[in-house]
C-alpha cells in the first residue's frame, strides 16, 4: 500500500474470501451473469506490483487502468513494473486517460488526445492492444462515449452501479465501487445494495 487511495492487501483478502465463501468466480471476461466477477483497480498505484505474488498464487484475475502521465512518479507504477505487470496471465492494463482530467470539460480536440496518448503510450510500452478505458471520476457524456468507441475503446467503464450486462450507450459497462468497503459493505454489494443509489449516480456521473 503506497497512498491512502490504495486498497489494503489485508482488506483485499477479505474480499477475496467473501466472493469464494458466496461462489463468485473471479475472471478475465465477464460471460453469464451466473456469479462471474471482473476485479478492476484505477489510476496505477504501485501497491498492485506488491499483490502480483499473491494475485498468481491465487489465481485472481484484475484490470488495471493507468493514467499515463502519472507513470514513474512517486506511488505510481513504472515503465518495468507496468512490463511485469502485464507479462502475467493474470493482468490486463487497460487506459484511464493520460492526464486524468474530466472528459465532459474538454474540447473536442483535448479529448481525443487524451484518448489517443493514453492508448498510444501503453501500446507502444508494452506491445499488446489496449481496447478498454476507464473514464476519470467515472464521468462521462455521450460525446465522450461515441468519441471512445470511435478510437478503438470497445469496453469504458462508468461508476454507476447496475447490471454489467445493461450497458449504456453500447459500450459504457457499469460496475461497483468497493475501494474501502467493509467486508459487510462489500458482501451486501455483491448483492446489488448500490443499485439504490444509481439515479443519484447518474445525475453525478452522466453529462448529457
Amino acid at each position: 500500500m503506497h497512498t491512502p487511495m490504495s486498497t489494503s492487501l489485508d482488506l483485499f483478502k477479505k474480499h477475496i474470501s467473501i466472493l469464494k465463501e458466496q461462489d463468485f468466480k473471479i475472471v478475465n471476461i465477464i460471460s453469464t451473469k451466473n456469479k462471474e466477477i471482473l476485479l478492476q483497480f484505477d489510476d496505477g498505484f504501485r501497491g498492485i506490483i506488491d499483490c502480483l505474488p499473491y494475485l498468481e498464487s491465487e489465481k485472481i484475475f484484475v484490470e488495471i487502468f493507468i493514467i499515463t502521465s502519472r507513470i514513474g512518479r512517486e506511488g505510481y507504477l513504472t515503465e518495468e513494473e507496468l512490463k511485469i505487470l502485464c507479462n502475467s496471465e493474470y493482468v490486463k492494463v487497460s487506459a484511464h486517460t493520460h492526464t486524468h482530467k474530466d472528459l465532459t470539460e474538454l474540447s473536442q480536440e483535448e479529448l481525443e488526445y487524451e484518448l489517443k496518448h493514453s492508448k498510444y503510450i501503453l501500446e507502444s510500452l508494452l506491445g499488446t492492444k489496449v481496447d478498454s478505458l476507464c473514464y476519470p471520476r467515472g464521468l462521462f457524456s455521450k460525446n465522450v462515449a461515441i468519441t471512445a468507441k470511435s478510437l478503438g475503446y470497445k469496453k469504458q467503464y462508468s461508476s454507476l452501479p447496475g447490471d454489467y450486462f445493461n450497458v449504456i450507450l453500447k459500450t459504457v459497462f457499469k460496475r461497483y465501487l468497493v475501494q474501502h468497503a467493509s467486508p459487510f459493505e462489500f458482501k451486501i454489494t455483491l448483492f446489488g445494495a448500490q443499485n439504490l443509489f444509481y439515479n443519484r449516480y447518474l445525475k453525478r456521473h452522466f453529462k448529457q
